[in-house]
């Protein structure tokens, strides 16, 4: 039976690594949407996240990491480009496509890279230092509402998912920018919550 609690309950970091390491499914709230995470390298865990959200498999999961040294957990190759962008919006809502490391589970991303951020959110910074790496994806049915509640998240994810984590509204309801660095020339993938021109004002 899913559960619901606090971001502020002390036992909650705990109580997500425990659900997580069972191959849970855990709705936690970000800096812009909610989302729900599972362990990435898990990739039982990974098919659950595609069935929750009836999510086409040609669709990559992106990783939510919570410290740079992180970094070379998931991705490898990272350009100039790359590092100007994490300097510049880290944590923040940029999300940057990178190279991806040839030991990650195939269902996280058929391709050869993988879309990685680093949220600007205390507690998901301290959640992802505690339990390392998380493959995060918004917490709704694919095409639907950006979820910014718990609530909403219970409304689009009332089966499927183990925990949810109420953490009050979140601050925006507009999806991270994706910047795909795994080229010389940058590509701007999706224009969300970071502007066009801000990501070219720091690669110029």
């Amino acid at each position: 039976m899913s559960k619901i609690i606090t971001s502020i309950d002390p036992t909650a970091k705990y109580t997500i690594k425990k659900t997580l390491e069972k191959d849970g499914v855990v709705a936690i709230p970000t800096d812009t949407i909610y989302g729900i995470s599972v362990n990435y390298g898990n990739a039982n865990a990974i098919e659950k996240i595609y069935t929750i959200k009836k999510r086409r498999k040609d669709k990559a999961l992106p990783i939510l990491i919570g410290d740079l040294s992180h970094l070379n957990l998931v991705a490898k190759n990272i350009s100039s480009n790359a590092e100007k962008l994490i300097a510049a919006f880290w944590p923040g809502a940029l999300t940057i496509v990178l190279p991806k490391k040839e030991n990650l589970p195939i269902n996280l991303s058929e391709y050869d890279s993988i879309g990685i951020r680093m949220p600007d959110h205390q507690f998901t910074l301290e959640l992802l230092q505690f339990c390392g790496p998380l493959a995060t994806t918004s917490a709704n049915i694919s095409g639907r509402d950006n979820p910014t509640s718990i609530l909403d998240v219970v409304m689009h994810m009332r089966y499927g998912v183990d925990l949810f984590v109420n953490g009050g509204k979140t601050a925006g309801d507009i999806p991270s920018t994706i910047v795909d660095c795994t080229t010389s020339e940058i590509k701007i993938l999706r224009e969300g919550a970071i502007p066009t021109n801000k990501i070219f004002e720091v690669i110029q």
